[in-house]
Order: structure tokens, then sequence, then C-alpha cells
């Protein structure tokens, strides 16, 4: 199994076995995705678009036998900025559910660092973020053992469905 970076180099093949994962990931939970996207916004060709030219950067794949198990994004939060250069939020990290408890979205959170650290010689100290449903108690878990800690809790943060949704803030500072 393997962690691999996607980007503008991409082979179109790739970018379609990517977006069929991501099509899994909204069916099996839209409610991340309803907070972070509008809904024209998630299809095949904004997000396929969107990694070839760059916009997208940083997505990471988990393959096995050229199979994707699962994916990730990275963000910087505020690329143009020298003084929060360092911020990164960590985005729609997704494993197939066949493919769950074997480390891969582990392997992937760690590997994502990781490229980002090396990436980005000129940083020396990294903050990493993410947020996460409060009633996700498996993801929570996840993040904890990667070595993030919440910071605070947007109660009632998305409506979706009548139902409101808390979601909790982790973060992680590496420093170099």
């Amino acid at each position: 199994m393997e962690c691999i970076l996607l980007w503008n180099q991409t082979e179109e093949k790739m970018l379609k076995m990517l977006w069929e994962c991501i099509k899994l990931s909204l069916e099996e939970d839209k409610t991340i995705w309803n907070f972070l996207f509008l809904p024209h916004e998630y299809n095949i060709e904004n997000t396929i678009e969107s990694i070839k030219n760059g916009k997208a950067k940083y997505w990471f794949v988990s393959l096995e036998n050229w199979k994707i198990n699962g994916f990730m994004r990275i963000m910087q939060i505020f690329p143009n900025s020298e003084r929060f250069q360092h911020h990164f939020s960590l985005k729609m990290l997704y494993v197939l559910p066949e493919k769950r408890k074997k480390w891969i979205a582990l392997k992937l959170i760690n590997e994502a660092m990781n490229f980002i650290i090396l990436e980005f010689k000129n940083i020396d100290v990294f903050h990493f973020e993410l947020d996460v449903q409060s009633e996700n108690t498996k993801a929570i878990e996840l993040y904890r053992k990667s070595g993030f800690k919440k910071s605070w809790e947007f109660e009632y943060a998305i409506k979706l469905d009548e139902k409101y949704i808390s979601l909790s803030h982790f973060e992680k500072n590496i420093f170099r």
C-alpha cells in the first residue's frame, strides 16, 4: 500500500478514480460536504479541474494495486500571508468502509503532514487544524492518536435536514 500526492501532472484515470471515491464519501456522509461546499461545487469537472490547474494542490490518496483505498486533502489556509503561511487545514479524510481499521487514515494523515513539512522549507513551525462532527467518536479517536488536541467546539454549527450538528475543532503544532 502506498500513499501518493495528486497534482497537475496526474493522469485523467487517477483523477476519475479519486472522483468515484469522493462520490462514495458523499453518499456515506453528506454532512461535511454540505459544510464545505455549495451543491454546485462538488462535481467531477470542478474537482478534476481544480486539481489539474493547481488550485487544489494537496490531495493525497492511498493506493493498493492501483485502486484507491482512501483520500485526504490538506489546504494552506493563508497561502498569500507571510504572517500566517504556517497554517494548514486537513480536509475531507475518507477511507472506504471495507478498508477501515487497517491504519490507512493514520498513514494518510502522517504522510500528508510530512510532505507539507518537506515542501515548505522556509517554515519552522507548522500549525495543522481540522474540524470533525462532535458525534464522530471514531474520527476523534483517530485524530487524538495522530497527536491532535481538541481546542474548542462549535455547537449547532450546521443545519442539515432539520437537525443541527456540532463540530469539534482540533489542532496540532509541529516544530522543525
